[in-house]
């Protein structure tokens, strides 16, 4: 079996991002099911550490903070996130670099004979948790001091939501996959919070109170100790096209003059919950953690890389992609656009996925756009252009058969002083970058 025989066979399965109608049906999405199935592989999840995230925004980049400040403490770090933006390999990531053709090819044959066996016998079994299984095997394998795991979809019934004992990490809530997680905060928070485990450290971002409360109430029936990163003070220095600098005082300590190349104030955000991981180490249940030093933690921050968030592909004009996809992250996107680049016109490259809040996402980004191209993903939920532009009326639109079309529109249209942005969704945005970049 070659690299390409193992994708094309695991994509055979049932892959729930790509379904245009997915029922997630909760008695199938059951984490047990998966449990038993891992089981058969050694109970791979046992074998290491755990901080797991969840949240609407900012998951990902929390998770590639934490990657990015465990390897300044000397960790080997397995870190494992969803989804990505050319390579399935980047999901699964020892010290920040994607798994192997190599090391996936041979984790994949090797649990081939239970996913075989499960399959012959109708077991329900997907994609996102076949990766998880390879992702948890690896680590393993690796020997990883810790491994910091995303949340695929909500919390309670997600396939990562599998280890006995775990550092919880909830990034911001708000609005998204209401159709499968609930149509309230309340609902999606209750969801999302199931992560917590019992006697566990709690590491919340800012969130409103009906959230908060949630948190804070699960938190305190399961004896855990929880950290509100709302409550520290921020100031932020410099904030530009360059990243920011800013001050974060905690109930413990001063942490002054932290640089963060990821642009955008919600990035702050991210990193003050990265930071409020990291200095409650005493209460993680990781041996392996050290004193945390403001060198390590400065260079942590500085040194991130993570793709696809507000970063700018090229200049003259200003080719800018953010994965925003929810009205929420929208709106943030907005005010960060205005608030960091100077430019004359914006012309906005839109592509979305059809189950999204669509015309709130537009209301949230239109306003600041002169032109506007939509635009059709490479994928199965793309919501088709034309149906988008008839939600507009009184501004100027195009549409495009692609993201290769509509950059080429753009670029027609932009002037040196202008901005190009791509958004509404992280599967254009990797389509964007792999196109630009060739």
């Amino acid at each position: 079996m070659t690299y390409e025989d193992a994708i094309a066979y695991l994509y055979s399965f049932v892959d729930y991002e790509k379904l245009t109608s997915p029922s997630y049906e909760k008695k199938e999405r059951s984490p047990a099911k998966f449990k038993r199935f891992l089981s058969d592989i050694g109970s791979p999840e046992k074998c290491f550490p755990v901080i797991h995230i969840t949240g609407t925004k900012g998951k990902g980049s929390v998770a590639m903070m934490l990657t990015s400040i465990f390897k300044e403490m000397a960790l080997l770090v397995g870190t494992y996130i969803s989804p990505h933006l050319i390579d399935v390999r980047e999901r699964i990531m020892l010290n920040g670099h994607p798994i192997s053709r190599e090391d996936f090819l041979k984790l994949f044959v090797k649990i081939l004979p239970v996913i075989k066996k499960r399959n012959r016998n109708r077991s329900y079994r997907t994609v996102f948790e076949i990766l998880t299984a390879i992702a948890f095997l690896y680590f393993k394998e690796s020997k990883i001091d810790i491994g910091v795991i995303e949340v695929g979809l909500g919390g309670k019934l997600d396939a990562t939501n599998v280890f006995e004992r775990s550092t919880a990490v909830i990034t911001n809530i708000s609005l998204d996959h209401t159709n499968i997680l609930g149509n309230t905060l309340k609902e999606i928070a209750e969801d999302k919070s199931e992560i917590i485990k019992p006697d566990s450290l709690v590491v919340s971002s800012p969130q409103i109170e009906e959230v908060m409360s949630i948190i804070r109430e699960k938190s305190l029936v399961r004896n855990c100790k929880l950290i509100n990163t709302g409550d520290y003070c921020c100031t932020i220095r410099e904030k530009n096209e360059d990243g920011s600098v800013f001050d974060v005082t905690t109930d413990k300590d001063e942490y002054r003059d932290l640089k963060l190349t990821l642009l955008g104030s919600f990035q702050i955000e991210n990193a003050i919950t990265a930071i409020g991981v990291v200095q409650e180490f005493e209460y993680s249940n990781i041996p392996t953690f050290k004193d945390v030093n403001i060198d390590v933690l400065k260079q942590g921050l500085a040194s991130i890389y993570w793709r696809g968030r507000l970063e700018v592909l090229r200049r003259t004009p200003y080719l800018i992609v953010d994965g925003a996809h929810n009205p929420f992250s929208m709106e943030i996107l907005a005010k960060e656009i205005k608030d960091i680049f100077n430019y004359k016109r914006l012309i906005l490259i839109f592509g979305v996925n059809r189950d999204k809040q669509i015309r709130k996402m537009l209301d949230a980004i239109v306003p600041i756009s002169d032109e506007i191209i939509f635009t059709k993903i490479d994928f199965p939920r793309s919501a088709e252009p034309a149906l988008i532009m008839n939600m507009l009326v009184g501004k100027s639109t195009k549409i495009s058969k692609d993201i290769k079309e509509a950059l080429k529109i753009a670029y027609k249209t932009a002037n040196e002083e202008d901005l190009i942005l791509v958004t509404g969704s992280l599967y254009l945005v990797g389509e964007a970058i792999k196109y630009v970049e060739g």
